[in-house]
């Protein structure tokens, strides 16, 4: 049972490079977009980059996000920042910014991925999660005292 697990951590992780790949190259795919953008409004740029693109960012992420090397979080990152720079109208070389982030409402990518992972431990601790989640939870203490 073990050699599986370890089999299987193995394929994981070397998908995880083909994964972020296929991100990279599937924002590079959706180029097409930029070349129409001068008759998008923010909205609808917004919620292109949202629903073809940013959505692949969120699947899974508490799961492939922290096996990633540091230059594997750094291409998702500037892949995002392309997002923000084709959604705010801003050059291709410009500074993404604090502020940028938060004209769109969006986290840099590690705190979006951090931002999913506490929805998911709020919802299986509140019992909201469905139970294939919650049934891998189990808290240590019942209140926590600040």
């Amino acid at each position: 049972m073990t050699l599986l697990l370890h089999l299987i951590q193995l394929s994981f992780y070397l998908s995880i490079d083909t994964k972020v790949s296929h991100q990279e190259s599937q924002f590079q795919a959706e180029i097409f977009i930029q070349r129409k953008k001068q008759f998008l409004t923010f909205h609808t740029k917004k919620l292109l980059a949202m629903s073809l693109i940013q959505c692949h960012f969120d699947y899974a992420s508490p799961v492939w996000f922290y096996g990633l090397t540091e230059d594997l979080k750094s291409k998702l990152q500037v892949t995002q920042n392309k997002l923000i720079r084709f959604v705010l109208n801003l050059e291709p070389r410009s500074h993404i910014g604090y502020e940028d982030f938060i004209k769109l409402n969006w986290f840099p990518v590690s705190d979006r991925v951090d931002q999913v992972t506490l929805c998911h431990v709020f919802k299986m601790h509140n019992n909201l999660a469905p139970k294939y989640m919650s049934e891998h939870f189990s808290p240590t203490r019942k209140h926590i005292h600040i």
